[in-house]
């Protein structure tokens, strides 16, 4: 159950020539998510734009990756997207969880699934590369722009724009946020967030190993949060570290030698035996978690997609996969509308996509939290329920079988691959 992280674009185009501009879909946000949902409505006939503040010219985080599950693979697949990714993917053959020093552990294997992995890491720079290669063909590269204000109109929305030349107006039939947790559509849109913040941070880097990985993916649930290390190249991970505030400033500060002879003792000896010393590591940089969820996807002629409209804690690698969800079922949604000539941005055609969220997001909220807290709690009746949970889980195929197909995204978009076909 790897984690997940998310970068902005480094290729893109500049913005178009100035005067009044109409598209039937606009999204603002052009990562991962707002870059993919172009793609998602490739040959629909929409005029699609895409709108991102960053300058393509701004370099991606040092060696930032993604774990992308089984399933958001296949998503991507249908996108034309995979075959371009799949040789700078490195495979997830096993998850290894585990507690502290080994005292109990469960391990998911990709034959029990019958898929050639569980999932995939990736570095962003070449997944928003690849994109980005693809989505000038389907939609206006709007970059940098800026939405600054928001009006609705009887059929539509009307967009104030800004860029490095000033300021420009733009219409549209729907407006979608992809523009991350503290979205500007949302805060337009006035739809309100709910969530807490959970105190603690993530430290992320790559480091080099003395051994291969063998393309396992460990999570170590300790009880300050959870460090998972993902398999890259034969002897990289990259490591997502959870730590208190103080904690993860330290870590920041530490000399590379101190900070691994730290991070060793973290991972715990049993994942040491396996792995050999850690040798080196790259820069570090750390990030916040917190819970926030969009009361609502939708709002008149708007909708929310990715950490716009639910930011989540990482354990479990659960964020990234669960947007490209998002972008299939608007997808889906938006691409029904047009064959049946209706509007795209009508309260029934998003109604209907906010309906088709709502379960899977319940469901994946409900899962990452509870593993946050149940791990996190340190009396010892606590602990001896979830060791003794592991060891089931390890023991039981079913409640193996139950957790694979989450942890590889399947079960999730079974449904969707079909109606996408």
């Amino acid at each position: 159950m790897p984690v997940d992280t998310h970068a902005a674009p480094v290729n893109g185009s500049t913005m178009p020539n100035k005067g009044k501009s109409h598209y039937d879909v606009l999204i603002t946000g052009g990562g991962l998510i707002g870059a993919s949902l172009p793609l998602a409505l490739a040959g629909s006939g929409l005029k699609v734009g895409v709108m991102e503040p960053s300058p393509v010219t701004t370099p991606p985080l040092p060696e930032r990756t993604i774990a992308l599950s089984f399933g958001t693979s296949r998503i991507l697949d249908q996108l034309s997207v995979w075959d371009s990714l799949k040789d700078h993917a490195e495979p997830i053959l096993t998850v290894d969880v585990r507690e502290p020093e080994g005292k109990s552990s469960v391990q998911l294997e990709h034959g029990q699934n019958r898929t050639e992995a569980l999932g995939y890491v990736i570095e962003n720079h070449r997944l928003i590369t690849i994109l980005y290669g693809l989505v000038g063909e389907h939609a206006d590269l709007l970059c940098p722009a800026r939405l600054t204000r928001l009006k609705r109109l009887q059929d539509g929305i009307s967009a104030t724009v800004s860029d490095a030349t000033g300021e420009r107006e733009m219409s549209a039939k729907l407006l979608i946020g992809a523009d991350g947790s503290y979205s500007q559509v949302r805060r337009f849109a006035g739809i309100a967030c709910r969530g807490w913040d959970h105190n603690q941070f993530g430290i992320v880097a790559s480091v080099t190993l003395a051994r291969s990985h063998g393309s396992v993916a460990f999570e170590c649930l300790r009880e300050s949060g959870p460090l998972a290390l993902l398999p890259m190249d034969d002897k990289r991970c990259s490591i997502v570290w959870t730590l208190g505030p103080a904690e993860a400033q330290q870590c920041l500060e530490l000399g590379d030698e101190e900070f691994l002879q730290n991070l060793g003792d973290a991972m715990g000896a049993s994942i040491r035996a396996r792995l050999g010393r850690i040798q080196a590591t790259g820069p570090r940089a750390c990030f916040p978690f917190e819970l926030r969820q969009a009361v609502s996807y939708t709002a008149e002629r708007v909708a929310l997609i990715g950490n716009a409209a639910h930011t989540l804690h990482p354990v479990a690698g659960q964020g990234l996969n669960l947007g490209m969800r998002d972008v299939r079922v608007l997808a889906d949604v938006l691409l029904n509308a047009v064959k049946n000539n209706r509007d795209v941005g009508a309260a029934i055609t998003l109604a209907e996509y906010a309906e088709k969220r709502c379960a899977d997001n319940a469901a994946v909220v409900g899962f990452t939290e509870s593993v946050n807290f149940i791990f996190r709690q340190q009396a010892a009746p606590v602990r001896l329920a979830r060791s003794l949970g592991l060891a089931c889980m390890q023991r039981i195929p079913a409640i193996q079988r139950w957790l694979m197909l989450r942890a590889s995204g399947l079960s999730q978009v079974a449904g969707l691959l079909e109606k996408a076909e």
